[in-house]
């Protein structure tokens, strides 16, 4: 025996077994440890975490957006991801889902690349009216709004909250929702802008239209509208759109006067005691606060313009002695709800407290109409989902 294996006879002798363990961790490539490692399943956690059993995080990234999607379109991801048996079926889960979350991301790039060109203001037709030109950018408001929301679906997650009671709109967009909104933010911002440009052009042309009527009424030129001996009515009903300023009679000597309607003082409702006080609103609001309030045109381009000539024929009926305004109107407009379905009594019940200063929720109400027995069930008295 050679000198060489009789050295390593006595090797093998001393330590056969951390030998023979090395020799296999040599033929296996990975130590006990890691093939240990290697059999941890992951889970899966919103909004974006991939851990193994013990806790240490996945080694490859995963983009919040193929999480996103993974949770707003694959459903019951989470769990079914969970649920896996094996760590090898988990990350082909996760491999397959991450590629159509890219492919889907591609898609959601380029549609919301074509909604924006789509409807810019540029497209709108020259020749259009102002009001046609406005009821085109609400239109583009309003679909811009839409079709996002549609286009984004796949990435929208958590869902957004139910609609509430008091207002009748859905709750806030979820902030995780702002990455795939955003790039229609500003976009939407411009065309509003515009908007508010058109409505304010239209309040200002009936605010000064009816600041000249009213001195004609005044008789400070009534010479065009009457004659020595009374009341020239087919003139004054072109004052402003078929307004009747009956009230304005002149005198033999030319000179004008105020008469009440009837001949004698304005009759109105008899208001709560809260409302004694007589409160004369802005004939046309010139404030930006009190345009606000007034909100011309929340129900569109056209009520809009409807509503300008309403309070202009009303100013010029007040301004002719026909009629007056009791109590704040405008003022008590906060205390007004939105409602669907039948609800109309419990809502105005929460008005009317509301009105006398009595602090009370809605649900409350509700609950003591079902068990009062005013209500079939309790979800007539609350809302309608359609």
């Amino acid at each position: 025996m050679s000198r060489m294996r009789f050295l390593f006879a006595l090797f093998l002798l001393a330590c056969p077994a951390s030998y023979g363990r090395a020799a296999v961790d040599r033929v296996d490539g990975v130590g006990a440890a890691p093939a240990k490692a290697q059999k941890l399943r992951l889970s899966f956690h919103y909004p974006c975490t991939f851990v193994y059993e013990d806790g240490k995080p996945y080694e490859e990234r995963v983009m919040d957006f193929q999480c996103d999607y993974m949770h707003a379109s694959i459903k019951n991801a989470d769990e079914s991801f969970n649920a896996l048996p094996t760590p090898e079926a988990q990350k082909a889960f996760l491999r397959s889902a991450s590629r159509d979350a890219d492919a889907a991301h591609i898609v959601y790039i380029k549609d919301i690349a074509a909604l924006i060109k789509e409807t810019d203001p540029a497209t709108i037709p020259k020749g259009l009216t102002r009001v046609g030109r406005m009821e085109r950018l609400e239109s583009f408001v309003q679909y811009v709004s839409t079709k996002s929301l549609e286009i984004s679906g796949p990435f929208l997650w958590p869902p957004r909250q139910m609609e509430t009671y008091l207002e009748k709109t859905s709750g806030p967009w979820p902030s995780s929702w702002s990455p795939y909104l955003q790039p229609i933010y500003a976009h939407v911002a411009g065309l509003v802008a515009l908007i508010r440009a058109e409505q304010k052009a239209m309040i200002d042309k009936t605010s000064a239209e009816l600041d000249k009527k009213m001195l004609r009424i005044s008789g400070q030129d009534v010479s065009e509208v009457t004659n020595r001996t009374g009341v020239d009515v087919a003139a004054l009903e072109k004052l402003f759109d078929g307004s009747r300023a009956r009230g304005v009679v002149v005198e033999a000597g030319g000179g004008a006067k105020r008469a009440r309607a009837g001949g004698g003082a304005a009759r109105s409702s008899v208001p709560v005691a809260s409302d004694l006080q007589v409160a004369q609103p802005p004939d046309i609001p010139h404030s930006e606060a009190e345009r606000s309030q007034r909100n011309y045109f929340a129900r569109g381009v056209r009520a809009g313009l409807q509503r300008l000539k309403d309070d202009a024929a009303v100013a010029i009926r007040r301004e002719a002695g026909e009629t007056r305004t009791r109590g704040n109107p405008y003022g008590r407009a906060s205390l007004i709800i939105l409602q669907k379905g039948p609800s109309c009594s419990v809502a105005a019940q929460y008005e009317a407290l509301r009105a006398r200063r009595k602090e009370v929720e809605i649900e409350p109400l509700v609950k003591e109409g079902h068990d009062k027995g005013y209500y079939a069930s309790a979800a007539a008295g609350m809302r309608s989902s359609s």
